[in-house]
């Protein structure tokens, strides 16, 4: 939390919990289809705030907390020397 920069333009009071809740629940208690099918609905009301400009942040607990947000260093740390890049690869 130290390293957004504020204000924050997209704060989200209070945070919104889909996601989190969904994992919390007993996925005995729900049908696999239905689970995969709430779990990828919540997954793109996320991944749609991607496209705002900036980072979103969300908790440990996968609550979504604000997107659009700008990061930058933290009073007192060092400089980033160094930033690696890497990407999945499938085999077909």
């Amino acid at each position: 939390m130290q390293s957004i920069i504020k204000p924050i333009q997209y704060y989200v009071q209070p945070s919104f919990t889909g996601l989190s809740k969904l994992l919390q629940q007993d996925r005995k208690e729900a049908s696999q289809i239905f689970w995969q099918t709430a779990l990828k609905r919540e997954v793109e009301h996320l991944a749609g705030l991607t496209a705002v400009d900036g980072a979103t942040v969300i908790s440990n607990q996968y609550e979504l907390l604000a997107f659009g947000a700008k990061i930058g260093r933290a009073k007192g740390k060092d400089n980033v020397d160094e930033i690696s890049f890497s990407e999945p690869i499938t085999e077909w």
